[in-house]
């Protein structure tokens, strides 16, 4: 952090509980480079040295533009029962008091020379998300952000603005002390087989670095962040969640009724995906299934919106536009819970053998129906699984903000490469847990989908608790779920979600805006 506000010109001052060799090294280093710089030793935890610090650093500079709370500690790491209180005092001495004893001093000494100021406190992702084995570190961090948005109340008036940083795991002394405790911990052979499991789960591929957090504290310091303040920063390369959430849950409700495949809408031979398999490779309607999928609008929606409104569950409604022209009582109930549409095609038919300007049109009439039938164009897009070569550059160059045909991962992700300099988040799907297996299978039961979904689910849950927060997409249709020996499954679907804290149900389009947050394209 130092050598970045080096780099941008600033004055700095090293400070730590004793200035040892490693701090003095830093201090020559830069002033080898021509930066004025100050030693000064000082124990956070003790607010009179707090009080002397910025005392001394005011003597030395005239004043504090910006003060960085980097203080920290957290060799405790043990389970919570065994936590000794003297070692629990301690750890929240210096993580916490300090960073109240020293912004206490520095935003009194900006407030008397009147030009505003900069406070930065490096919290951590671990604040949010909760940690095993760190109670007191994780604690002093929370109680870092609920200091950070208190006083930034408080001195905005000032000019003074007062963020925090979160970082995930970081690789400094602190954290090789953690590399070791949580890789035997946790059961792996080597400290390198941990960081290696970690990074694979980052949409990044690695860990963060030190110079991750200086840039961001370089950041909330610039004239470009002066109307942020009370923020808790993350900087975990797009794995965590808002409000420290352990996981995202994006319900999708596919509509395709009303759209499917039939001879009386100009197709060459009836629907393939019928409840008991039936399908006849001759231009006949089946009206039997054409009824099928009618249910799940005349029945399978009205229960399925109950649920959705008695839980509190946001959903993103993969629809088929010609589906809510047919059926546009769908298209008023997506709007008056106020969910997401997605375009799931103009009809729900493969685009496997289109050419670029036929799905061009497919894509652009289908955002025009959508827009037309629920007040707002769809930005996400899900085909019916087989797409073409040129489907992701068509929904870039349609203006689509994210891409769903995707089911290698977990967490969500940028494609940069497709079109060079416009990127599309990828949200992706999952097919494994989705209701289709009871037409698909008809051996596969509510309790079957019931028992594999909380799986999913409770899985997804414990690697967000353990700090590897994930998503997990949950697929539903009208017709099928919708059925009566069926709603039942997901209604004890959604009481399972519901007793559990810290899941974030919510929209795809808000997963992909918040991975543009953290992970700006």
């Amino acid at each position: 952090i130092l050598r970045r506000f080096a780099d941008e010109g600033a004055n700095c001052v090293v400070s730590d509980v004793k200035i040892d060799a490693e701090a003095e090294g830093v201090a020559e280093e830069l002033r080898a480079r021509g930066v004025k710089v100050a030693t000064i030793a000082c124990d956070v935890s003790d607010a009179a040295q707090c009080d002397a610090l910025v005392a001394q650093a005011v003597g030395h500079f005239g004043g504090v533009d910006i003060f960085v709370n980097n203080a920290g500690i957290g060799f405790m790491m043990k389970p919570m029962l065994e936590v000794d209180p003297k070692d629990w005092a301690t750890v929240i001495a210096v993580n916490l008091s300090g960073a109240f004893y020293c912004t206490q001093a520095a935003a009194k000494t900006m407030i008397a020379r009147g030009n505003g100021g900069r406070i930065i406190n490096i919290a951590s992702q671990a604040a949010k998300t909760g940690f095993p084995h760190l109670p007191a570190y994780v604690s002093s961090k929370h109680g870092m952000i609920g200091l950070t948005r208190a006083t930034a109340l408080e001195l905005g008036g000032h000019g003074i603005t007062v963020n925090a940083v979160c970082p995930n795991h970081v690789t400094t002394g602190l954290g090789a002390q953690q590399n070791e405790y949580f890789s035997k911990l946790l059961g792996f052979d080597t400290v390198e087989a941990y960081l290696a499991n970690m990074a694979a789960k980052n949409p990044m591929g690695r860990p963060g670095l030190p110079s991750d957090t200086a840039a961001a504290c370089a950041w909330l310091a610039s004239d470009d962040a002066f109307y942020v303040t009370g923020e808790a920063l993350n900087v975990s390369g797009g794995e965590d969640w808002p409000n420290g959430a352990h996981m995202a849950l994006s319900i999708v409700v596919n509509v395709e009724e009303g759209s499917e495949q039939s001879v009386a809408r100009g197709d060459r031979g009836m629907e393939p995906v019928d409840e008991l398999g039936v399908f006849v490779k001759s231009p006949i309607r089946n009206y039997a299934n054409e009824s099928n999928y009618l249910y799940g609008i005349k029945a399978g929606a009205p229960r399925i919106v109950k649920l959705l409104n008695d839980y509190d569950i946001l959903a993103s409604w993969t629809v088929a536009a010609m589906a809510l022209e047919t059926h546009p009582e769908i298209a008023q109930a997506i709007v008056a819970l106020g969910h997401e549409p997605v375009s799931h095609g103009y009809r729900w038919v493969h685009q496997f053998k289109m050419d670029e300007d036929a799905e061009r049109d497919f894509i652009r009439k289908a955002v025009s129906s959508i827009e037309k039938s629920c007040g707002v164009r769809p930005y996400g897009w899900l085909s019916r699984y087989m797409l073409t070569d040129n489907t992701r550059r068509l929904l870039i160059e349609e203006g689509f903000t994210y891409h769903m045909d995707d089911f290698s991962g977990d967490i969500p992700f940028w494609d940069r490469e497709t079109v060079p300099g416009k990127p599309i988040a990828i949200v992706p799907y999952q097919v494994d847990n989705n209701d289709m297996k009871m037409w698909t299978d008809p051996a596969y039961t509510a309790d079957d989908w019931l028992t594999y979904a909380k799986r999913n689910f409770d899985q997804v849950y414990r690697e967000g608790v353990e700090g590897n927060p994930k998503m997990m997409s949950l697929g539903l249709h009208l017709r099928i779920i919708g059925r009566p020996a069926r709603i039942w499954a997901l209604e004890a679907f959604f009481k399972h979600v519901r007793a559990h804290d810290g899941v974030w149900v919510t929209t795809r389009k808000s997963i992909a805006e918040h991975l543009a947050k953290v992970d700006p394209a």
